[in-house]
């Protein structure tokens, strides 16, 4: 009998597994049609020159640009200060561990330091192993908790975008920094910024 109830369990999560990929799939594909819209529409809408731009210019310094109009517009609009979200679920779960761990080791080291320099608590304390404990926890929540499909896909797609840019700037040999002033991108040569480098020794 109990046998019999644990192949129907499995069957049941098996069923359920395998209805969860069909609409993980039919989510992605769904996501992948809107955003298809989206990029045509805003095509539709550039070619007419009906967008107005409210972000900050990336100003571009070399006679042949490197990077396309929407690899400019997201450097435009989000930024030398912007983060690319959820970062962590692009990893894997060993990854996550390994982090979550270097994390609590180093900040373990600093509050202990601390605590026995200032307030003389011993490393055997119990209140010092609870506040641990806690921590270790509070760091598992903050860098392991699932994230939205969403999110992974803005994120898996955030990070592509990046890695478009970082290799179509090195093949044309441009350097990516941010200017002194205006805290804007500036794209310029890097035979032109080592001449300037050495013009100002």
């Amino acid at each position: 009998m109990q046998e019999l109830k644990r192949r129907k369990l499995n069957d049941q999560l098996k069923n359920y597994q395998l209805e969860l990929q069909y609409y993980e799939d039919l989510y992605q594909t769904e996501i992948n049609i809107c955003e298809s819209k989206l990029i045509d529409h805003r095509r539709h809408l550039l070619s007419k020159h009906q967008i107005v731009d409210v972000y900050p210019r990336i100003i571009v310094d070399v006679s042949k640009e490197s990077l396309n109009r929407f690899q400019l517009d997201y450097l435009s609009q989000r930024g030398p200060n912007y983060i690319i979200p959820n970062q962590n679920s692009l990893h894997s779960y060993k990854h996550q561990e390994k982090h979550v761990q270097q994390e609590h080791k180093n900040i373990m080291n600093v509050i202990t330091r601390y605590l026995i320099r200032e307030h003389h608590i011993p490393l055997t304390a119990t209140v010092l192993r609870e506040f641990f404990q806690q921590l270790e926890t509070c760091l598992r929540q903050q860098y392991m908790t699932q994230v939205s499909y969403l999110n992974i896909y803005r994120a898996q797609k955030e990070l592509k975008q990046m890695k478009s840019i970082q290799y179509r700037l090195k093949k044309g040999n441009c350097i990516l920094r941010e200017t002194d002033k205006s805290g804007i991108f500036h794209i310029g040569n890097s035979v032109d910024y080592e001449k300037k480098e050495e013009a100002y020794r």
